[in-house]
């Protein structure tokens, strides 16, 4: 089974298990890594059932891919919170 990197643009193959490829890991803040760990079930990749609470933060990830795309690595932390409480507005917030 292929499985590529979640970060938007990024096509490297990683284990299925992974969110991503260890350069775009480690380009999530702390506690958006420590939070899909958190919310990861062993064997979801394979049952493709992730749970709800690991889906809601896999999109906030995809939000912050979304703005660190658009400005780069140098993304304005003010620019990054912006968008993603504008993604959770609304919603129940797990940070």
């Amino acid at each position: 089974m292929t499985h590529q990197c979640h970060w938007e643009g990024c096509y490297k193959e990683v284990p299925p298990k992974l969110w991503g490829c260890k350069k775009h890991w480690f380009a999530l803040p702390l506690w958006i890594r420590d939070r899909i760990w958190a919310t990861y079930r062993p064997g979801q990749e394979i049952s493709k059932d992730p749970s709800a609470s690991y889906i809601e933060v896999a999109k906030v990830a995809k939000v912050y891919c979304k703005v660190m795309n658009e400005y780069g690595l140098k993304a304005p932390k003010e620019k990054i919170d912006e968008e993603v409480k504008k993604f959770l507005k609304g919603k129940v917030s797990f940070i």
